[in-house]
């Protein structure tokens, strides 16, 4: 059995993503940072990723330039273990080449172009970026997180007198612990109006 797509919705600035196991609540100002381009690399700032390289050498190599990512650089991970990454410098040098040639991890040898990593690979990015796991969220139309946060089963999230999308209302109703006060209504989901949420009149 394979394990569900990420799914990402967009509330005002704020993102909740979905993912196999767990929902995060991201800034819009964050989640731009994993927008993949036409070749597949989803990019990052290497900062994000300092507890991945503090567990073995305390570095994350550029496989194709050998170099070292400073903390502000933006890198693109090879492999759900992040064994190496490739850096922003050597990502345009490989789309300019002619000769086309997948990068791979000597380790994992995954395929950026395989389906199950490219839905597995924004949720290992996500989870190393939460910094917070929220244990209550009142849900309005102008909710906004400040950094990326976590949300459990153990999350209380409270829908009071709003219109849901339904496919925001099952999502959270798998991931959390849904509170309805006063009244809800489900509407229909748009993927083209990036909205999922709103008060009644």
């Amino acid at each position: 059995m394979e394990p569900e797509a990420t799914r990402t919705l967009k509330l005002g600035k704020t993102l909740f993503v979905f993912t196999h196991q767990s929902l995060f609540l991201i800034p819009e100002s964050e989640y731009k940072h994993f927008q993949q381009d036409k070749e597949g690399y989803t990019c990052l700032k290497r900062k994000y990723l300092s507890e991945v390289a503090d567990r073995d050498t305390g570095r994350l190599i550029c496989i194709v330039c050998h170099g070292e990512a400073a903390l502000e650089d933006f890198v693109s991970p090879l492999c759900r273990q992040l064994h190496f990454v490739l850096c922003r410098a050597c990502i345009e040098y490989l789309e300019k080449l002619t000769d086309r040639r997948e990068v791979l991890c000597p380790y994992c040898k995954e395929k950026k172009s395989d389906k199950a990593y490219q839905e597995e690979i924004i949720s290992v990015l996500v989870s190393l970026m939460s910094r917070q796991t929220l244990l209550f969220l009142e849900l309005r139309p102008d909710t906004e997180v400040e950094t990326v946060t976590r949300l459990t089963r153990e999350t209380k999230v409270v829908l009071s007198n709003v219109a849901v999308s339904d496919v925001l209302f099952l999502g959270l109703i798998s991931k959390t612990t849904v509170e309805i006060r006063d009244r809800i209504s489900l509407i229909g989901h748009d993927d083209t109006l990036y909205r999922c949420i709103g008060r009644f009149d």
